[in-house]
This record gives structure tokens, sequence and C-alpha cells, in this order.
């Protein structure tokens, strides 16, 4: 017998995945385009992207914090900050793709990663709030509670010998 909100939690369970699939691509994409571009470019292509609100705004928080970045990025930083990326983005579209497969072996993974992830953006949270990181988490405390749902309502199939 069908849980009655069990539907819409499939739903917003499916949208989620999805969601963080394209995340994934677009983590994984970008280390990639990362990677291929020199520190000296990074450099350039701040200053372009600054300069304007700069002249207009001196005090401006976010371009002085990301020419500061651009001053300060070494080889090492951008190498583990490529391959941080990388396969965060993978691991997300691969988990993604097996729990839309509905893969038993996928919920409990999938669920680790991501409280790990939370117990991390907590702890940066905790040294300095940012808006984006607390709604990032939210989310993912919301897609962990999706999976766990999901799970539990899928436990009984998964139990069950598979003739194909």
């Amino acid at each position: 017998m069908q849980h009655p909100g069990q539907k819409i939690i499939h739903r917003y369970f499916s949208v989620s995945l999805f969601l963080k699939a394209f995340d994934g691509l677009i983590e994984t994409i970008g280390s990639l385009i990362l990677y291929f571009t020199s520190i000296k470019t990074i450099d350039y292509l701040i200053f372009k992207l600054t300069s304007p609100e700069l002249s207009e705004d001196p005090g401006d928080r976010i371009s002085l914090w990301l020419v500061h970045l651009a001053n300060n990025i070494s080889l090492g930083a951008k190498n583990f900050v490529v391959i941080y990326f990388f396969l965060h983005g993978l691991v997300k579209i691969l988990l993604a793709v097996f729990l839309l497969k509905k893969k038993a072996w996928a919920y409990p993974v999938a669920i680790i990663f991501i409280a790990i992830f939370v117990v991390y953006q907590l702890y940066r949270l905790s040294h300095h709030f940012a808006s984006w990181l607390f709604v990032l988490t939210l989310f993912d405390i919301v897609v962990i509670t999706l999976i766990s749902l999901e799970y539990k309502y899928n436990l009984d199939k998964f139990k069950k010998p598979s003739l194909s």
C-alpha cells in the first residue's frame, strides 16, 4: 500500500536529484575549465571584472574579495579547488543517477556523503556566516530527508528478490 504523501515526496525527491546532478555537472565542467586556465589568466579576468566596479565604488566588498583572492591564489590552491570540485561534482552526478535507478546501496551512501558536507558547511557557517551557504545547507538537509523517506518507501522492494 502506498503512503498518502509518497507520490509528492517522490516528485520532490526526483526534482532534488536533478538539481544535485545539474549542480554536479556545473562543478565538474567548471573544474575542468579552471584546470586549463592559467593563474595569470585568472588574475586578468578578475581585474577586468572588478575594475569598473572598483572605479565606481572603491570599497565594494565583493570586488575587493575577488582581487584579494586573485592576488593570493597559488598553483597548489588552484589544483586543490580543481580536484575538490571535479570529484565533488562527479560523485553528485553518479549518486543522482544511481538513486534515480533505485539502487538500494546508493541511498545510505548518498545520505552519508551529503551529511558530511552539511557538517562541513555548518562548520564554515560557524566561522563566517554566508547566506548562500546557509541556503545550500538547508537544501542539503531537505535532500537528506527526501532520500531517507524515498528509501523507507522502497525498502520492501529492495528486500524482495528480483527475478530480472
